[in-house]
């Protein structure tokens, strides 16, 4: 089995990307990347990151799964302007409707409201947490995402199926975090976690926004 430092080093070669964008991405400095490839001692939040920030996986770097499989899911989602974005804790359908129609200047946004993103992001996007337990992924392989990380989601950003987005209903005054996905001409809202169930993308219900970014992190 190769040491973890090894397959540290093959995942950002694969990417493309340099230790110091890949430093940026993650939110550590250059220095501790550097240290990743030598030593392969590295936290399970930045391993996590890591991964993704690579389009490999956890099971891959960790010597479990024998190829990687290169390719972010976060890769195709084409967006532009500022990093700041507004951290809305609480995500209410008609409050993200009625946000997501505004036409503000991050630059008035208060320091306290600011979540800085590791990418450009679109005018009206902004970040919140991850809540429970349904978008924890119960099976080997794959993404997932625990309670406490923080979601960066651009509501003009295309929701395809294989997106993740927040849906839900006005009348509701409730979203929900999950995978859009297609099947026999419909559209479902499904969940990582097995133990939901799927759920029909009704007409009633609208995509909030969809997840652009993601980064492990505690609570607001």
């Amino acid at each position: 089995m190769q040491p973890i430092s090894v397959r540290i080093t093959e995942a950002i070669k694969g990417s493309g990307k340099s230790q110091k964008q890949i430093a940026l991405e993650v939110g550590v400095t250059p220095q501790a990347v550097n240290r990743w490839t030598r030593s392969g001692i590295i936290s399970k939040e930045n391993l996590y990151q890591l991964a993704l920030k690579t389009g490999t996986s956890m099971e891959w770097l960790l010597g479990i799964d024998k190829e990687p499989k290169y390719g972010n899911p976060f890769d195709d989602v084409t967006v532009d302007g500022d990093c700041r974005v507004q951290i809305l804790s609480t995500i209410v359908p008609d409050h993200v409707a009625a946000y997501a129609e505004m036409d503000y200047d991050a630059s008035y946004l208060c320091e306290g409201s600011v979540h800085y993103a590791t990418k450009l992001v679109g005018p009206r996007t902004f970040a919140t947490e991850v809540c429970g337990d349904a978008m924890v992924n119960n099976e080997r392989g794959g993404m997932t995402f625990l309670p406490g990380w923080r979601l960066i989601v651009d509501p003009d950003a295309a929701a395809r199926p294989g997106s993740y987005v927040l849906a839900g209903r006005k009348e509701k005054r409730e979203a929900v975090f999950r995978q859009l996905v297609k099947e026999g001409g419909l559209f479902y809202l499904k969940p990582l976690n097995t133990q939901y169930p799927l759920q029909v993308l009704e007409p009633d219900m609208f995509i909030c926004g969809t997840v652009v970014d993601v980064q492990v992190t505690g609570l607001f």
